[in-house]
């Protein structure tokens, strides 16, 4: 996943480079909007991606003893100890 703060510095960055190296003010300006566009895109495809992610199908059996996430109700055998669709420690559920 992109990082908010790495991003917006290296932008900052490469806008920097740009003006004092080459002297170039229009096309640093423009290339600082064209990156800060690109990178708004991204970061809203990412985040849009991660909210569809698919939850896994759960079939219970009788008699075993399963762990059950507390964020999003995830359900798995006892011998994970982290949640496969949210990453969090599960509680342990009959």
């Amino acid at each position: 996943m992109l990082n908010n703060g790495f991003g917006c510095f290296s932008l900052i960055f490469g806008f920097f480079l740009l003006l004092f190296l080459f002297k170039f003010w229009f096309l640093a300006i423009l290339f600082l909007l064209i990156g800060l566009i690109i990178y708004k895109n991204l970061s809203k495809i990412i985040n849009i991606k991660s909210a569809f992610k698919k939850k896994e199908e759960f079939i219970s059996k009788p008699g075993k003893i399963y762990k059950a996430c507390a964020f999003c109700e995830t359900k798995s055998e006892r011998n994970s100890s982290f949640c496969s669709n949210c990453g969090k420690p599960f509680e342990s559920v009959q």
